[in-house]
């Protein structure tokens, strides 16, 4: 999604376009620049001026309020019309439409930000974000630099909170090259982790901008200066290689259509008409190589530009109920009540109502006066993250790059092959990376006991393996006792969750494992390990999995006994709380021969639940 300042209402806004009188010989203009690099600060500053007109009388703050349940809720109250709203937000701007001060509640959390610019609230110089709390404030810092003609240089990222005065959260670089046609921004984003991402390169030539951004599903886009703003006019290698899409837009800069491409033919289509105020609009999808008609769109809008009628209607015909909006305007075309209803497809239909929302609005008067911030004083590490991060960054990527070199050409260690180290962290091979360690007694013989697990090169399923290995100190030194990828889930096993592995442990003269992932349904597992008869095998197993207002899943076997503990609970959830409906728990004998820790794969191995047609996977 491109992030831009664009100016799209200061004259009557229609849909699809934007009307703002900013001249195409602003190219050189640093604004334009800035404003189309897709820096999530500077769009921030500026989000909310799709959402008013300034072109009358310039905005001076908005209160905006939403109707919506009152349980638990943190937000101020106001009663308009005999119902109850909500304050989501109180923001106050520059006379140019961007933020100046905002204050909301997130999450039950008040949050307020300041925006501060320089002294000709030309360029955003910081933002900066407090969480108020008398036991634990927390601060976040996003501070632009700029180079001397005003282009974005930098943009360091740090927080502080409770025992923490500098927390770096991030540090992008932009590296400007110019010639005598175009205008070359560099864009390197290096994360909390001293990561750096892929380059991304920014080109702009006269009214094209070319984009290149290796992460993301578009690869490469192409886009045109049109009606004030930037335009998609071509995308490559969308999500696959090969796939490209074409944009068409009329003279009015109205889109037309939207063409995907796959080894030069058309795979899906979206076509656009509009009436000849451009105030309906009809989107008709095609599948099928494009051919096949599938579903279709029709949009309405009001004189203001603002959206008030949208349908769907299904490759079949069949009509979706509509969405449809009212809106309540002051004098300078700025609403200032919005309510939302869905249609039966019928007509006189039922209104039922989706969403009810008002803005209180203020304008910039004479006497009138921008918020005054003082300036917070800063970290005086900053400067050294400016200096040092990058360089950082660059020797980690030095290493990424040749990790994988190795990994391509199989040029690593498949296994430890140290016996004998003074340190732990000694046996760890080139490329492997030590998670974790414990310590304890493993065989109640002298000398401690130690295991360590690794990330390792080596390809698996999914992500890497990882191993696990156990040592046996021998007067002063550790020798290695053992090591097997058996206990331990891949890399990236954990699904959405990453990498699974949650800790190791010894207790009881056994070896214990944690697992943990899942996305909404989480899952984790617990293994036990121990040595006897010459080996290594599991003893113990306990699984957790399930999801809130679903349902959950305890199950803990002990293999040494042969005892299983299964208990099951479904979770209802409604605006009365929560509640059981279906419940059971099941105490039964399962005798099997224990698996030897080095055949034994997480998550693979099957227990019936007798006479609940139920199965549990430990």
């Amino acid at each position: 999604m491109q992030i831009s300042c664009s100016e799209n209402k200061k004259k009557t806004s229609q849909p699809g376009m934007s009307n703002s009188s900013t001249s195409v010989k602003e190219e050189k203009n640093h604004k334009r620049i800035n404003n189309n690099l897709d820096n999530y600060t500077i769009g921030r500053a500026c989000e909310d001026r799709e959402t008013f007109r300034i072109a009358k009388k310039p905005v001076y703050a908005i209160s905006y309020y939403r109707a919506e349940s009152g349980e638990n809720n943190p937000k101020q109250v106001k009663k308009m019309g005999g119902k109850d709203f909500y304050l989501q937000s109180y923001t106050e701007y520059l006379q140019d439409g961007r933020k100046r001060y905002k204050e909301y509640i997130y999450d039950h959390t008040r949050r307020i930000e300041n925006y501060h610019y320089d002294e000709k609230f030309d360029n955003l110089l910081l933002l900066h974000r407090v969480e108020p709390n008398a036991e634990n404030e927390r601060n976040y810092y996003n501070i632009l630099n700029y180079y001397p003609d005003k282009l974005l240089k930098e943009e360091i990222e740090y927080r502080t909170y409770k025992g923490n005065d500098f927390d770096v959260q991030g540090f992008t670089g932009y590296k400007a090259e110019k010639n005598k046609s175009s205008l070359t921004i560099r864009i390197n984003d290096i994360g909390y982790d001293s990561i750096p991402a892929p380059q991304e390169i920014y080109t702009f030539t006269g009214d094209a901008l070319i984009k290149e951004k290796p992460l993301y599903q578009s690869k490469k886009q192409y886009f045109e200066w049109m009606v004030s703003r930037y335009v998609p006019v071509k995308t490559e290698d969308y999500v696959v290689k090969g796939r490209n899409i074409a944009f068409t837009y009329d003279t009015k800069g109205f889109i037309t259509s939207e063409t995907w491409m796959e080894d030069g033919q058309p795979v899906y289509t979206k076509e656009f008409e509009y009436n000849a105020g451009h105030t309906e609009c009809i989107e008709q999808q095609y599948g099928q190589q494009g051919k096949e008609k599938s579903t279709k769109y029709i949009r309405k809008y009001n004189k203001q530009g603002d959206l008030f009628f949208e349908q769907t209607v299904e490759y079949n015909g069949n009509k979706l109920a509509p969405i449809v909006t009212e809106y309540v305007y002051d004098q300078y075309d700025n609403w200032t009540e919005r309510k939302k209803y869905r249609l039966s497809a019928e007509e006189d239909g039922d209104k039922i109502p989706v969403q009810h929302e008002i803005r209180e609005i203020t304008y910039f008067e004479n006497d009138s006066k921008v918020r005054e911030l003082p300036f917070p004083k800063l970290s005086g590490k900053v400067q050294r993250v400016a200096a040092t991060l990058p360089k950082s960054a660059g020797k980690k990527q030095k290493s990424i790059n040749a990790f994988d070199q190795a990994v391509e050409k199989g040029k690593y260690d498949t296994k430890i092959t140290k016996t004998g180290a003074k340190d732990i962290k000694d046996f760890t091979p080139k490329f492997w990376k030590l998670k974790a360690t414990a310590f304890g007694d493993l065989d109640k013989l002298p000398g401690d006991e130690a295991v360590a697990v690794y990330e390792t090169p080596i390809p698996a399923d999914v992500g890497f393996e990882q191993v696990l290995a156990i040592f046996k100190k021998k007067h002063d030194k550790w020798m290695l006792w053992h090591q097997s990828a058996g206990p331990l889930l891949d890399t990236q096993g954990g699904g959405t969750m990453g990498n699974p592995f949650e800790g190791i442990a010894i207790a009881n003269r056994a070896i214990v494992v944690n697992h943990f992932g899942g996305s909404r349904e989480k899952w984790s597992y617990k293994h036990i390990y121990r040595f006897q008869n010459n080996d290594w095998y599991l003893i113990g197993a306990s699984v957790h999995f399930g999801a809130p207002c679903d349902y959950f899943v305890d199950f803990d076997y002990n293999l040494s006994t042969g005892d299983v503990v299964a208990e099951y609970q479904q979770e209802i959830c409604n605006d009365e709380g929560k509640g059981s409906e279906k419940h059971w728990k099941e105490r039964f004998k399962q005798k099997t021969i224990l698996p030897k820790m080095d055949e034994f794969i997480p998550g693979n191995n099957k227990v019936d639940v007798p006479d609940l047609d139920y199965e549990v996977y430990y």
